[in-house]
């Protein structure tokens, strides 16, 4: 049986803003994502890694992509209007993927699989010296269908991981609402270990 699997996993933050560390007699602020959790194309993000994968009677394969949200930081003195507003996107290059392990024939045994692991270390673009945003995990499909992610992420911001068969809805295979932002520090506190089935 011919099917395919898309994974989208994301970061993102509650709040409409989130205060930086001070200027002089300045306030910073950088603009959230304000949501919750949306399997919406359109949702904000703080990083996304989106997989898919494709399985028939041959074999399988595979292919990444990853994309950073766009950071909008503004500098304000109190009582006053903006001093200035800006805009940066942190390199797409700090979210990884690489095979693990693949199964070498795909055709149908039951422990067929594509294994892949998923690194991120993204920081806010204006604070180089900020902790980043950090998560390891190992994302595997079967070819009967099971779909499971487990590793270790930071407690801050908050997480989602949806997957899909073809081109159905999608379904939740892991969320996180994020703790305080001191949670986003070292190390990936949160351990994650999560299975759906979509057969």
């Amino acid at each position: 049986m011919a099917f395919s699997v898309a994974l989208k996993l994301q970061t993102f933050i509650v709040e409409p803003v989130v205060f930086g560390v001070p200027t002089g007699n300045a306030i910073v602020y950088y603009s959230g994502d304000n949501r919750g959790f949306s399997t919406s194309e359109n949702a904000s993000y703080r990083t996304k890694q989106y997989l898919t994968f494709n399985f028939d009677n041959n074999g399988a394969s595979w292919q990444g992509f990853t994309d950073t949200g766009q950071t909008h930081r503004s500098v304000v003195r109190p009582g006053d209007a903006i001093i200035w507003s800006d805009t940066l996107k942190q390199n797409p290059n700090t979210i990884t993927h690489s095979l693990v392990a693949s199964s070498s024939k795909m055709t149908g045994a039951a422990d067929d699989r594509i294994q892949i692991k998923c690194i991120c270390d993204s920081r806010n673009p204006f604070e180089p010296f900020a902790p980043a945003i950090n998560y390891t995990f190992t994302v595997t499909v079967y070819k009967n269908g099971v779909v499971s992610i487990n590793g270790t992420q930071d407690g801050f911001p908050s997480y989602e991981a949806y997957v899909r068969l073809n081109s159905g809805s999608w379904k939740t295979l892991h969320q996180f609402s994020q703790q305080t932002i001191a949670s986003l520090a070292p190390p990936e506190e949160i351990n994650v270990n999560k299975t759906l089935n979509l057969f």
